[in-house]
């Protein structure tokens, strides 16, 4: 029996976007800590309408195929942790009188591993041959 291995690049940028998946979840869990240091309140009302990032990141390993359904990342749900790194540094500045650095540092690591996932999708996205594009598929 013989198994098949990927070509090293390929294994390489898997692994990468592997690692790229935990930028959102790691992000939402550091605000949630950070909110609840402000008030629990808004912690609360910040894991509702983020919860399903961590579930996403759970299914991106188990059952791929329930992502599409209703747990999938919104549009809106990327708008609300964009306005989340403007408001949570205010009132945790009101609040405790400082910036809170860590938070900082993992909205950073968000936006690198967005940044790192989207180019190895492109990359992928170009080595699929033509004609095994959704588009040019004739039935």
């Amino acid at each position: 029996m013989t198994t098949r291995q990927f070509a090293p690049e390929l294994q390489r940028l898997l692994i990468i976007k592997g690692i790229c998946r935990f930028g959102p979840p790691l992000y939402v869990l550091w605000s949630l800590f950070d909110w609840y240091r402000v008030d629990w309140r808004y912690a609360v009302a910040f894991g509702v309408l983020t919860f399903n990032y961590l579930i996403v990141l759970a299914l991106t390993w188990t059952f791929p195929a329930l992502m599409n359904g209703p747990w999938r990342v919104r549009p809106w749900q990327t708008f609300i942790l964009l306005i989340n790194a403007i408001a949570l540094p205010i009132m945790f500045y009101r609040t405790h009188g400082q910036l809170p650095w860590l938070f900082f540092l993992a909205f950073a690591f968000l936006v690198a591993t967005n940044a790192i996932g989207t180019a190895i999708f492109l990359k992928l996205n170009q080595m699929v041959p033509k004609t095994m594009k959704k588009d040019n598929l004739t039935v």
